[in-house]
């Protein structure tokens, strides 16, 4: 992440998730988990875990910790979901999330399982790996054990608004990481996608909007082939979770992802996709509440979400945006700046999952550097000081 001096505002929420994700339940791996939609199969094997997690990294993300791992473990796990596929998918997703990072799929592992898939009959494979872990020269060498099969590589980016990445997402590399990752996937002779996030914690829901569309817009000019969006549904032992619980986070309507779609350029939707709209049975995956809406349009929306993302096309948008319901949530500001709302919901974070006395020790130094990285990173962006 970020290298040379520490921001105290990164610290500090990388501190409330290690304290949040201590208490995770460990999982014993399956012997081996796919999802199959239609033509796309999507393959997960078991790791050592996300070093990011480990570190603090991401206030809403929660994909577990297996009690167990061995290498031959998880390349069983891929062989096994890859008979149980069969023929069926033409595109293939298979990954522990970070791939090219060799603490969590060390080099050799890596090669065997692109060995494996490309055996199957997918012309496409998808995986998914941090920026920080991208080189042509890896991404060459996993194209090259392909054999002839396309390959495109899926970076968590969350967010193209540096202060929202840092603070709401609590992810600490910056756009220029995010290009040269995007470079070195192209220089590799793959194909690229960013994945956005939309529901950030401390954002209204209008901001949420504007951020994924703001993002979208960003991602294409940084280089970004494709986009996908991936709403939020809040997972056990996150910020997200904690403040959800304290009525500190509203849950996600899926109507957030129509308003996203209805304000982007008519010329990206067909690189735009949406992802994860229904929770996935995914083996570390708990879930305290999913992105929805109420009982009467969640059926016809996530069926004209499901055109969207087969069809891409102008009227598919339309045709979500053309939807009513009651439920729908009117467009409100804030009742105070993004800045203050985060100052506010510092301390009782803070003390309340770090301690009153780490609080008192460090709060107003945190609170310091949440101005510092306000002045730093957005205020040039709105045109104040």
């Amino acid at each position: 992440m970020t290298r040379g001096r520490e921001i105290a505002i990164s610290v500090f929420f990388r501190a409330v998730s290690r304290v949040l994700r201590s208490g995770r339940p460990r999982f014993v791996p399956p012997p081996f988990w796919f999802h199959h939609d239609d033509a796309v199969a999507e393959i997960w094997f078991p790791t050592r875990g996300c070093r990011w997690s480990f570190i603090g990294y991401c206030n809403m993300c929660n994909f577990g910790l297996p009690d167990t791992f061995t290498q031959a473990q998880a390349i069983a796990a891929v062989r096994a979901a890859l008979a149980e596929i069969g023929d069926r998918a033409s595109a293939i997703w298979v990954s522990p999330f970070n791939m090219l990072d060799e603490t969590e799929v060390p080099a050799p592992m890596r090669r065997e399982i692109m060995r494996l898939v490309a055996a199957s009959r997918a012309s496409l494979v998808i995986f998914e790996t941090h920026p920080e872990t991208i080189t042509p020269e890896a991404v060459r060498e996993c194209l090259t054990l392909l054999g002839g099969k396309s390959l495109s590589v899926e970076l968590g980016v969350e967010s193209m608004d540096p202060f929202v990445r840092l603070v709401c997402i609590n992810k600490s590399f910056d756009n220029a990481v995010i290009e040269r990752a995007l470079t070195g996937i192209h220089r590799g002779g793959a194909s690229s996608n960013v994945n956005l996030f939309v529901g950030a914690p401390f954002l209204s829901r209008d901001e949420q909007i504007t951020d994924a569309v703001v993002s979208v817009d960003a991602a294409f000019a940084a280089g970004a082939d494709h986009v996908i969006l991936f709403p939020s549904h809040i997972k056990p032992h996150t910020l997200v979770a904690w403040m959800y619980e304290r009525g500190m986070y509203e849950r996600l309507s899926l109507w957030s992802l129509v308003d996203v779609l209805a304000r982007l350029q008519p010329r990206l939707l067909s690189r735009v996709h949406v992802a994860w709209l229904e929770p996935k049975d995914h083996p570390g995956a708990a879930l305290i509440a999913e992105a929805t809406t109420c009982p009467r349009c969640i059926g016809p929306l996530l069926d004209t979400f499901d055109r969207h993302d087969r069809v891409l096309s102008l009227d598919s948008v339309a045709a979500l945006d053309a939807m009513c319901c009651a439920c729908r949530p009117a467009a409100r500001a804030p009742e105070a700046p993004l800045r203050d709302r985060i100052a506010e919901a510092l301390p009782p974070i803070g003390a309340g999952v770090l301690g009153d006395a780490w609080w008192s020790a460090h709060g107003e130094e945190t609170v310091r550097s949440l101005d510092r990285e306000w002045a730093r990173l957005r205020a040039p962006l709105e045109g104040t000081a």
